[in-house]
């Protein structure tokens, strides 16, 4: 859970703004590549699960917006 919430940030950090249904839809099926090497770690996650981690974020204050204009305040 820790490396899906390094990469959402980062995400929207580079984009300025995220939809909550981008978002969903990136992680679904998401290789977070390993640093220095030729492979990558492959997720399989749930919309309700990647949804679930958004909504802490937003809970937490690390995001703010509604969900077609999701920022980060961090």
């Amino acid at each position: 859970k820790q490396v899906l919430v390094a990469e959402i940030i980062s995400m929207i950090q580079k984009t300025g703004k995220n939809t909550r249904e981008q978002l969903i839809v990136e992680f679904i099926h998401y290789e977070f590549p390993i640093h220095d090497e030729m492979m990558g770690i492959g997720l399989h996650l749930s919309q309700d699960f990647i949804g679930g981690v958004l909504d802490d974020l937003k809970k937490t204050g690390i995001l703010k917006g509604k969900d077609s204009k999701l920022k980060v305040t961090i």
